[in-house]
């Protein structure tokens, strides 16, 4: 029996989730889905080129660097040294859940955090760490309004960062909502998250994170798919901000049908 789907509700991290290609098939389909379109999810899964994007409306963000497989690596890392503070985060330039992130304290643990993200990805992300206080915000579109909810303090104490386990295991890390932040600070991390969210084109709930320093934040990046099991943050948002579960689910999934059904 063949059954047709009304909508998909996509919580698939990683490919082929977050990265356009479900997205892709499913508009084939021609099947709606609760997430971002196919080019703001493949833009957003690329971390170098998400944050090129986001740098074009002047919102703060880390010094980083891009590295190929096929690159002198001998030479991006003699120029990381020259020209990088330590500590420094390698990442998967391609990748989610914070799968093959490392945190390197001094020069001699470079090699190994590089050759660690390649395992991942062909194209790996070196950044400089941010010093301040690490927040995330969560923005979705509902009856032609982009709502924000509140803004969340991440509290990663058992952990450098906030890595695949702080992120799902329950109990890894500490959620404070609202975040213990200034009003200005607040302000700040709700417009720049609208700005975000409209200038990739997203749809659906995203969640953006940032290192707020001052009152100022500073870009992290862009979760197209956030978690939705227990220990995850955007469901303890949407609770924040008086929505049950199941009123926040039928939010999105409501948003996701065209205009025509949807008026």
């Amino acid at each position: 029996e063949k059954i047709k789907f009304d909508v998909a509700f996509m919580a698939i991290h990683g490919s082929p989730g977050e990265d356009g290609k479900l997205q892709g098939y499913l508009d084939m389909k021609k099947i709606p889905y609760t997430c971002c379109g196919v080019i703001a999810a493949s833009v957003t899964f690329n971390k170098n080129f998400c944050k090129t994007l986001v740098k074009e409306i002047g919102v703060a963000q880390a010094k980083g660097l891009l590295i190929k497989k096929a690159d002198n690596i001998e030479n991006k890392i003699q120029h990381i040294q020259d020209s990088f503070k330590f500590p420094l985060f390698v990442k998967p330039n391609n990748n989610g859940s914070s799968y093959g992130i490392s945190k390197v304290k001094e020069y001699k643990g470079l090699q190994h955090a590089i050759t660690e993200s390649f395992k991942y990805d062909d194209e790996v992300l070196v950044e400089e760490g941010l010093t301040g206080t690490e927040v995330t915000c969560g923005v979705y579109q509902y009856k032609k309004e982009i709502i924000v909810l509140p803004v969340c303090e991440v509290i990663t104490d058992k952990h450098e960062f906030f890595d695949y386990t702080a992120k799902y295991i329950s109990g890894e890390s500490d959620e404070i909502i609202p975040a213990r932040i200034s009003h200005a600070a607040s302000k700040n991390v709700a417009e720049i998250s609208i700005a975000i969210y409209k200038h990739l084109g997203c749809k659906g709930c995203v969640r953006i994170d940032y290192m707020l320093i001052g009152d100022i934040p500073h870009f992290l990046e862009v979760n197209t798919v956030p978690g939705i099991s227990e220990a995850s943050i955007v469901p303890k948002m949407a609770k924040v901000s008086g929505l049950t579960l199941p009123e926040f689910f039928s939010r999105l999934i409501e948003e996701s049908f065209p205009a025509t059904e949807n008026n």
